[in-house]
């Protein structure tokens, strides 16, 4: 396996691999396509033992689930990353969910320049203090998300 990106965080090396790649790849297709909620379209898969397990897209509908997660009181509407855990929930032991990877990307309009209503480029995905607090309490193992810039990731271990 390649190694395309070292990252340094929490005074960790994560490396990046062909694999993760691919996974935001496959993400950021499924975000480009999705209807926008806002000016917002992500799309999260969690990935178990090199199996996708669940995905999640950010979605205009409330649940109680991600209302729990809500980092203020107008964020009640799923996020792609509570959607993918609630998801998930319902297909494997809670256990399981500290071995598991959590890949999130967002696609946007480019900022600037005359914009088609196709051009679409990465965006920051980071997680939300409010998806992140989920993503603690599942003790998620490893958190992989686009940045602005193509080929520019953030990687965050748990």
């Amino acid at each position: 396996m390649r190694i395309l990106l070292l990252l340094k965080n929490f005074g960790k090396i994560s490396l990046m691999t062909d694999r993760d790649t691919k996974h935001l790849h496959n993400l950021f297709m499924i975000a480009r396509d999705i209807e926008p909620m806002g000016s917002s379209r992500m799309a999260a898969s969690l990935v178990y033992k090199n199996r996708v397990i669940s995905y999640g897209l950010n979605q205009d509908k409330t649940h109680p689930f991600q209302a729990q997660y809500a980092k203020n009181e107008e964020a009640i509407y799923w996020h792609a990353e509570t959607k993918t855990i609630h998801n998930a929930l319902r297909l494997m032991d809670v256990n399981d969910l500290k071995k598991t990877t959590l890949y999130v990307a967002r696609a946007k309009h480019p900022d600037q320049g005359p914009v088609s209503e196709n051009e679409w480029v990465w965006g920051n995905s980071k997680p939300c203090s409010g998806c992140m607090s989920c993503l603690y309490k599942y003790e998620v193992k490893r958190i992989v998300y686009s940045m602005d810039e193509i080929g520019h990731y953030g990687v965050i271990n748990g």
